[in-house]
């Protein structure tokens, strides 16, 4: 049939039958152009015209002509297209299958893609079902995207009839341009440290990388996956994966080992993971990080002087916490801007740095950890805390040296050893190369009265109403401003009192914080002051009252120091030797009252000494007796006196239990009497010549609750230590025999360290007992002499104990205060922590009996 014929043919058809323009359907689609239906009593369904000419309808490539399905183009048939997936630069090949059976004969075979040119297939069959290959360039896919690419295939006859397109064939190419997507990486384990980065130290078992990946394309390839620092390998091993939300996500465990950044070394270690996808796309770009830290940080911590620039640390300024904080040329203060005190200084902060960050690239570690940091200052027992400072990024500990091992020269100083320790967020810790020697010193301050007030005598008194204070006494000079002072604990002077009325005061004072008075004998000890210390005015001390110490006969003179015996109106007595009498004053402004115990008693003919009282009797020597003395409200004395004594006694009497006193004989010996028979206490006459000092006593009887401690001028022990039980010798000091100077009385700590002041050195002499021994108290490397090397830049006042010094008082926080004959007050910071506390029925342990010089075991000094 020629071409002509053919289309005449086709012509006429249209009226025979409707054909549809797809010759297969399905069932459930209606794929047929009306009227055609799908018939699916065939195999495969057809599309049909019920009651048409052509029953069933003819296929796509057929055409109905008289009835009857005609070839009118090729048939596609089998197509096959590679089921993997190939890169955008490589050939993918597609064969087709086209059938001309029927037809004219086959001419070619295109393959189509939309917006890209036709690709002519190729073959070498010859017969009217021919296989065509089609080589389909990867750049059909367009450029970064993965997925399948939609074509069709046709044929064409040799009459130039193509496949319609009903009936074209349609496949898909997997091209691939797109690497998998790392969509996040997760550090298991380790220290987080902003922003987020994970640190591990340097030794323990591999580091858990968790990575989730995702391709929606070929697919990741986990055979390939590995994770990259700088073009090297890091993990080890092969990594696990496993499925994730979808097949196209993958979650993968890389193991990477600490030993990737050597112990010694730190490291920020950037990574990436590499790999590519079954296609053979590499993944995206993409980054991590992980530290990786085996080296400590680094400790900077140095001290200097207050002015020093390029120190962690700083020493207080000169003059801080003494005198108000203004440097006066009478004055030299422990904090001189090169120290710190022995104790009291914990307002103020040793200061250390911590860094770990170093010079060498990507040498930067952990972090240092703000709660990591330890102090240790040596010796001392008590808690060490530090603390950060975020602001300023230092670390921070209290300047507490009060417990440190310490050997103070004799000027007092020496260095206290402080280390420190820090570490980083994975807990490598940082040491300091060496301790700290921080330089300590005990001077608190020492101020010199010289040109106001000299020959300081006696005990200082240490009270804290109506405020803390510290009063001296001696003799007027030239600034007529009073032989007593009052100093802060910081060594300011508060007030000033006694100008043109006490004038020279040779003994201890005594102060009652009841009434918030001062005591004081003067006028060539004809006279009783009083000062009003609750109401000091234009830093003076008003007088309240002076009591003559006279009944007109001039011969009054008081001895020793007076003692306060509470209740209302509260007492003050007074010994009079001149007059061989006891007063009780009742003191008010303008008037005085005494009483005289010869009107009620036999009477008193010699020497009377100083009286001391438990708050219900008085006790005291009088000419060779020993008395006991009540006074009723009236002020009327009754007097008892031992059936048998014969004794002077050296100055007070120290109430403990028993009464314990010295005599002024020589050889001096210390006696111990029952308080209410007034009869030798019957263990000390057993223990055979008990308390025997050797030669002339110097000092009344300090008792604590072991020993009763004397003092005496001979070469044989200028202090010993008496059993308070029977009088035994316990110990002496010095041990062996030696010439010195004489000492004060002793002053007790409250660690039990004794403490004195030394002619003969011109030195405070602190003594502890060690196997029962005397010899220098811990953290004592000599004793105390101050130093002329010690003075201050704005004037000459050195810390040298120039002469003969005091007793020493200890105030609560165990600094201890005494006064030359040179007119120089200290104030020297001990380790005892305060004063040995009194205990029931006995006086303070001191000549003083208490920090007021109260001489009473029932007042309650404050």
């Amino acid at each position: 049939m020629n071409r002509l014929l053919a289309l005449s043919l086709a012509s006429a058809a249209v009226f025979g039958c409707s054909v549809s323009p797809l010759g297969t359907c399905t069932a459930t689609s209606t794929n047929c152009v009306a009227p055609a239906v799908c018939d699916t009593k065939h195999d495969p369904p057809l599309c049909v015209v019920p009651q048409g000419a052509c029953y069933p309808g003819c296929k796509t490539n057929e055409s109905c002509l008289n009835a009857q399905c005609v070839v009118s183009s090729p048939a596609v048939g089998t197509i096959t297209a590679p089921t993997t997936w190939s890169k955008r630069s490589q050939t993918v090949p597609v064969t087709a299958v086209i059938d001309g059976t029927g037809g004219v004969g086959l001419a070619s075979a295109t393959l189509q893609i939309a917006g890209q040119p036709d690709i002519a297939g190729t073959t070498s069959d010859t017969g009217l079902v021919r296989t065509y290959s089609f080589a389909v360039p990867g750049s059909v896919q367009t450029p970064g995207v993965e997925g399948p690419v939609d074509f069709t295939v046709i044929g064409t006859d040799t009459a130039g009839q193509s496949t319609p397109a009903a009936g074209a064939g349609h496949g898909q190419v997997l091209i691939d341009d797109v690497g998998p997507t790392v969509s996040g990486v997760t550090i298991n384990g380790g220290v987080s440290v902003p922003p987020g980065i994970k640190w591990f130290p340097a030794t323990g078992v591999s580091i858990d990388a968790q990575v989730t990946i995702q391709d929606a394309g070929s697919g990741v390839d986990p055979t390939s996956l590995t994770l990259v620092a700088s073009g090297t390998r890091l993990d080890t091993g092969t990594p696990t994966c496993a499925t994730g939300a979808s097949a196209q996500i993958l979650i993968c465990h890389f193991a990477i080992p600490r030993t990737a950044v050597p112990v010694g070394s730190q490291r920020l270690v950037v990574f990436a993971v590499a790999g590519a996808d079954k296609a053979g796309n590499a993944v995206k770009t993409n980054t991590a990080s992980v530290g990786i830290d085996g080296k400590a940080p680094t400790i900077t911590f140095t001290i200097g002087s207050a002015t020093s620039t390029g120190t962690t640390t700083k020493y207080p300024a000169n003059f801080s916490d003494c005198n108000g904080g203004t440097p006066d040329p009478t004055m030299f203060c422990g904090h001189d801007g090169s120290h710190f005190w022995r104790s009291g200084d914990g307002k103020y902060s040793l200061t250390f740095t911590v860094s770990d960050v170093y010079a060498s690239p990507n040498d930067v570690g952990s972090g240092v950890d703000p709660a990591g940091a330890t102090c240790a200052i040596t010796g001392s027992t008590a808690t060490c805390t530090v603390t950060y400072d975020a602001v300023k990024g230092t670390f921070n500990f209290p300047a507490n040296f009060a417990g440190a091992t310490f050997s103070s020269g004799s000027e007092g100083t020496g260095p206290v050893t402080v280390t420190a320790t820090a570490k980083d967020l994975v807990g490598n810790v940082a040491t300091m190369a060496a301790p700290l020697a921080v330089q300590v010193t005990r001077t608190k301050w020492v101020r010199s009265m010289a040109g106001k007030i000299d020959s300081m005598t006696g005990s200082p008194v240490v009270t804290t109403v109506p405020s803390a204070q510290i009063i001296i006494t001696g003799q007027e000079r030239a600034d007529l401003l009073g032989p007593i002072a009052s100093f802060s604990p910081n060594g300011s002077i508060l007030w000033r009192a006694g100008h043109s009325d006490a004038t020279a005061v040779s003994n201890n004072v005594a102060y009652s914080s009841n009434s918030r008075r001062l005591y004081v004998l003067g006028d060539g000890a004809k006279k009783l002051f009083a000062y009003d210390v609750g109401s000091v005015a234009a830093n003076l001390a008003p007088q309240l009252f002076a009591c003559s110490i006279d009944d007109g006969s001039t011969k009054g003179s008081a001895t020793g120091a007076p003692a306060i015996l509470g209740g209302t109106p509260e007492r003050v007595l007074v010994a009079d030797t001149g007059e061989h009498r006891l007063w009780a004053f009742a003191g008010s402004a303008g008037a005085c009252a005494g009483s005289n115990p010869t009107t009620n008693g036999p009477g008193w003919t010699s020497t009377v000494k100083p009286p001391v009282t438990n708050g219900t009797s008085i006790f005291l020597n009088h000419d060779t007796n020993l008395s006991s003395i009540t006074l009723n409200g009236a002020g009327v004395f009754t007097v008892t006196d031992a059936s048998s004594f014969s004794k002077q006694i050296f100055n007070n009497i120290a109430i403990a239990g028993d009464l314990f006193f010295g005599d002024v004989g020589n050889p001096g010996t210390y006696f111990a009497y029952n308080a209410g028979t007034l009869t030798p206490d019957p263990a000390w006459v057993a223990a055979g010549s008990p308390g025997l000092m050797g030669d002339a006593i110097t000092n009344s009887p300090v008792v604590d609750l072991t020993y009763v401690f004397g003092t005496a001028a001979g070469i044989d022990g200028h202090l010993k230590a008496f059993s308070k039980i029977n009088g035994s010798k316990a110990f002496q000091w010095p041990v062996a025999a030696t010439t010195l100077g004489s000492i004060s009385a002793v002053a007790l700590g409250g660690d039990g360290v004794i403490y004195f002041t030394d002619s003969g050195g011109n030195e405070l002499v602190p003594l502890g007992l060690i196997s029962g021994a005397p010899s220098l108290a811990a953290n004592w490397g000599a004793s105390y002499k101050g130093s002329a090397a010690q003075v201050i830049s704005s004037g000459p006042t050195d810390t040298t104990i120039d002469s003969v010094g005091t007793e020493p008082t200890i105030d609560a926080n165990g600094v201890l205060y005494f006064g030359t004959l040179a007119g120089k007050v200290f104030a020297i910071i001990t380790d005892s922590g305060g004063p040995l506390p009194p205990t029931a029925g006995s006086t303070w342990p001191r000549v003083g009996f208490d920090n007021c010089n109260s001489s009473n075991t029932a007042f309650n000094c404050q």
